[in-house]
C-alpha cells in the first residue's frame, strides 16, 4: 500500500495524490485524470548533504522515462519541485493536468509540501 492515497479540489478539478517515500526515492502520481499519463525522473544535481543551499538553489535534473514530453510539462515540473522539499530524494513523478497554470501549479506546492512534511 501507499504511504498516502487522496483526492483534493485543484482549480476546481478533482486530483489524485499518490505519494510514496522510499529509502532513497519519493514516488508520486497527480492526475485529474484517474491515470497514469507521463513518468518523470527529478533530481538536484547540487548535493544535498554539503550543500547548505541545495534546497534553496536547486539544479534540478528532468528526464522523460514514458509517456508525453512537453516543453509546458517539463516547465510545471521545474516550478512545483523548485518549491517542494524532496529531502534531497530522487522524485519519481506522474504529472497529469488538465490545465497548466501558476494558480494550479502552487496548489500542488502546497498539497505535496503538506503531504510530504506528514
Amino acid at each position: 500500500a501507499f504511504d498516502n492515497v487522496q483526492n483534493y479540489s485543484v482549480g476546481g478539478i478533482d486530483t489524485d495524490f499518490v505519494v510514496h517515500k522510499f529509502s532513497n526515492k519519493v514516488f508520486m502520481i497527480v492526475t485529474q485524470f484517474g491515470k497514469i499519463t507521463n513518468f518523470f525522473t527529478i533530481s538536484n544535481e547540487r548535493n544535498y548533504e554539503n550543500d547548505l543551499f541545495a534546497k534553496y538553489n536547486k539544479q534540478l535534473k528532468i528526464q522523460n522515462k514514458f509517456g508525453k514530453d512537453t516543453d509546458e510539462l517539463q516547465a510545471g515540473l521545474r516550478r512545483i519541485f523548485n518549491e517542494v522539499d524532496a529531502k534531497g530524494m530522487e522524485v519519481i513523478v506522474s504529472l497529469g493536468l488538465r490545465e497548466i497554470n501558476r494558480e494550479v501549479l502552487a496548489e500542488i506546492v502546497g498539497i505535496l509540501n503538506q503531504i510530504l512534511s506528514s
